[in-house]
Formats: C-alpha cells, sequence, structure tokens
C-alpha cells in the first residue's frame, strides 16, 4: 500500500515558493499626474483634514506620492499655495450685477453666499485672516463687492471700509462656529457649559446685576446661530445705508 500522502497546509507552510513563483516587490499606487490643479487640491484636501497649521509643501507632496521639489515647477513656495487655495475657494462664489435700487439686500446677499460657502471649508476661513486676496478669482469678488458697496453711494474710502468690514464679519462668523462645534466634540461639551452659564449668571443677585441677570438667557443661547448672524447683518448694512450720500470729509452728514 502507498503510504505517501498529500502534506496538509499547515505542514507546507514553511515550505519556500520556486524561484518563477515568487512574487516579485509590491505595485506602488500609481501617482497622481502633477499640475498645479492637483498641487492646489491635495492642499485644500490637506487643510480641511488637519488645519492650515499642519501646511507645508513636503506633507502636500506626500499625498500626491511626489518629490517636495516636484512641487516647485507647479508652485512658488508655501505662499503662493496659500493663495491659490484661498482663490480656488473663492471661484466657487456667484454675485450679482450691481443694483443701486438693491444695494444693501446685495451686501447681506454676499455675506449670506460667503458664509455658505466658508461654511464648507472652515479651516480656510482661518486661514484667509492676515491674507491679502491677490488671486484672480478673490480679486473678481473684491471688485464685484466694491462696486455694490459704490452703487448704493457709499463713498470711496467708506466703500473700502465697509468692503473689509463685511467680509471681517463674515469670516469671523464661519471660524466661531467651527470653534463652538470643536468645541462640542469635547467633554463637557460647549452647549453643556453655555447652560451652566445661563443658569449662573441667571442667577446672580438682580439688584447688583439686573442687566445679566435678566438678559443671560439670550446672550448665551446657542438655539440660533442663523437669527444672530442675520443681526449683525442688519446692524451692519443699517449702519452703510446711513452713510451712503455722505460726504467724507463731514462726517455728521
Amino acid at each position: 500500500m502507498d503510504d505517501r500522502r498529500i502534506p496538509a497546509a499547515g505542514e507546507a507552510s514553511g515550505v519556500p515558493a520556486p524561484p518563477w513563483l515568487r512574487p516579485g516587490r509590491a505595485p506602488r499606487p500609481a501617482r497622481v499626474p502633477l499640475s498645479q490643479d492637483a498641487v492646489v487640491g491635495a492642499a485644500l484636501e490637506l487643510i480641511g483634514e488637519e488645519g492650515p497649521e499642519r501646511l507645508t509643501m513636503r506633507r502636500v507632496a506626500e499625498r500626491l506620492g511626489a518629490s517636495p521639489g516636484a512641487l516647485y515647477v507647479h508652485v512658488q513656495n508655501k505662499d503662493e499655495l496659500v493663495q491659490l487655495t484661498l482663490d480656488r475657494v473663492m471661484a466657487e462664489l456667484r454675485l450679482p450685477q450691481p443694483d443701486p435700487a438693491r444695494w444693501t439686500e446685495q451686501v447681506k446677499e454676499f455675506a449670506r453666499a460667503t458664509r455658505e460657502l466658508l461654511s464648507r471649508y472652515p479651516a480656510v476661513a482661518r486661514m484667509s485672516f492676515g491674507q491679502v486676496p491677490s488671486g484672480p478669482n478673490a480679486v473678481v469678488v473684491l471688485e464685484r463687492l466694491l462696486a455694490i458697496l459704490t452703487a448704493g453711494g457709499l463713498p470711496g474710502r467708506t466703500a473700502a471700509y465697509a468692503a473689509d468690514l463685511v467680509s471681517g464679519y463674515v469670516k469671523l462668523s464661519v471660524h466661531e462656529a467651527a470653534v463652538w462645534a470643536e468645541e462640542n466634540r469635547r467633554k463637557p461639551p460647549a452647549a453643556e457649559r453655555l447652560v451652566q452659564a445661563r443658569e449662573y449668571l441667571g442667577a446672580l443677585p438682580a439688584d447688583r446685576f439686573p442687566h445679566l441677570a435678566a438678559l443671560a438667557g439670550p446672550m448665551f443661547d446657542d438655539s440660533s446661530p442663523g437669527e444672530r448672524f442675520e443681526f449683525g447683518l442688519d446692524v451692519l448694512v443699517g449702519g452703510l445705508r446711513a452713510m451712503a450720500g455722505r460726504d467724507e470729509g463731514n462726517p455728521s452728514g
């Protein structure tokens, strides 16, 4: 009787494979073809996932499977990459032609549209502080906003300050919302701390702190951020409306 048998899988596990069947090197992932568009896209992803503080040419190159030096063929340096990334986002913003009869509503529409856009890129909103808009899309947006403001009768310097004020208000609103969202992921969440703040301030002696005791509720109510944003927008635009047609050399009008 032939007692030869096929070895069980466990017994054969240590047998080396013949050379013609040995696996070669693991295939490397295909590299993304480098272009300025690809570099900016990778930077935008990195900023969104890890924050603008983590943006470096080396880390962007790692995402693209390229050497850092290869990026400089398409982007001069990190500063230019930041501007290109900001401009990529601003390309999504659409603004109407200035209408003098609707200029205050157009300013509000600009603020709402920008807030909605930057809310999808909160890290970009944070990164934009301290940056001078210089990309082609950002320049077009700024030109259109200034055109809307001047169409409403705001004199030159006032329109320039107003454009900066409106943009800053929107970016700050988006950044604050992102901070609160992050705080709500911690223990205890920010919403719980706000409840504690309302209860504490609302219970202060009314004879010494009458306004805090009476207004702690709405002051620390985070249930309607959109309503707060619209309130600030009304205050801002109302002030600008009062300045329309005013002589800059005569602040009192």
